[in-house]
């Protein structure tokens, strides 16, 4: 396997990560497949990677066609290396096996959600699958082996596609599985044209009796992943923190509710957002504070938590934000 790496590198600090490459970039050329590392990329960040036009023009198009690698890193800073221990590899994260972990398939769903793919001068994109070879091996239920062969792939959609698509103007053929929307303004099409050969020329021939295009017979998905958007010029946030009273001591996992009026805070309907801490639409990656983005610049509103799963239990206190102090109180 000899695949090219593109590293897209980040600021490390604002909350949409912006990038532009060029259309010849994803070209694998001599190589077997392009893989992708995101680093220096804030944990909560939004990623918006522009595929551009070679001339750096707006008004001439290209086309991209170009076999996807198997392996993609996320992490570390704009000085580390790919070994680093704070990269991590994830590709394949979306279907873990015995020898990983239960929060694979949560990490990588994440990561596919941060991520857009913008081909917006783009007449025809063509992403396709994964290439190598390798050794077959089954074996009976016992785990006695029964064969062995070599086998070869040469465009196996489990090589899978991370992040959002968008081809305004174009239109898309799939050969690979994809993790997250995919919004064409032309026609989409999934195409699985070749299918795994072991190396004397014959068909590979998976348990139900038929062919595959996938090495391990995992023929193309939709993973249908929103994209995380977000991306305001004009809007207020408003951040909080849960401490033990008697230790001082943070407090972590709680959600909360974010309301309009204290009216509706009281009755705990109406809420403009809801949020967990470390979950759901929290902006802040530190246990026990919460920051709520994209809210209106000098309003007040009012906190009410709705779940407690830490000792002490629930406070029914209400807490308003006030703009003009720059604090929440009760």
């Amino acid at each position: 396997m000899n695949e090219k790496l593109i590293t897209l590198t980040g600021d490390g600090e604002s909350s949409l990560q912006i990038f532009n490459v060029k259309a010849s970039d994803l070209s694998n050329g001599t190589y077997s497949g392009v893989d992708f590392w995101f680093r220096n990329i804030p944990d909560t960040a939004s990623v918006v990677v522009n595929v551009v036009n070679d001339d750096g023009t707006p008004t001439s198009t290209n086309t991209v066609d170009f076999h996807n690698g198997w392996r993609i890193w996320w992490g570390g800073d704009a000085s580390s290396n790919i070994t680093d221990s704070d990269v991590t590899e994830i590709g394949g994260y979306y279907s873990y096996t015995k020898s990983g972990n239960d929060n694979e398939p949560s990490i990588y769903a994440k990561r596919a959600q941060q991520v857009l793919w913008n081909f917006p001068y783009t007449t025809q994109l063509t992403i396709r699958g994964g290439q190598g070879s390798g050794t077959q091996t089954v074996k009976s239920k016992d785990g006695v082996i029964k064969t062995t062969n070599q086998m070869t792939t040469s465009d196996d959609p489990a090589a899978a596609w991370i992040g959002s698509i968008y081809v305004p103007n174009g239109g898309f053929q799939s050969h690979v599985s994809t993790n997250g929307r995919v919004y064409v303004g032309g026609d989409f099409e999934v195409d699985n044209p070749t299918p795994v050969k072991y190396t004397d020329g014959s068909l590979f021939t998976n348990f139900e009796g038929g062919n595959s295009a996938s090495v391990i017979d995992m023929d193309q998905e939709r993973h249908n992943l929103p994209w995380n958007a977000y991306y305001t010029q004009d809007s207020s946030a408003i951040g909080w923190g849960k401490v033990d009273n008697s230790t001082n001591e943070t407090l972590s996992g709680a959600s909360w509710s974010v309301y309009g009026s204290l009216e509706d805070a009281k009755r705990g309907t109406s809420a403009i957002i809801s949020v967990t801490d470390n979950g759901s639409n929290d902006w802040s990656t530190e246990e026990g504070k919460v920051v709520v983005k994209g809210l209106k610049p000098n309003a007040n509103y009012f906190i009410r938590e709705t779940n407690a799963p830490e000792v002490p239990a629930q406070h029914q206190h209400l807490y308003r934000s006030d703009p003009a102090e720059r604090r929440c109180q009760r």
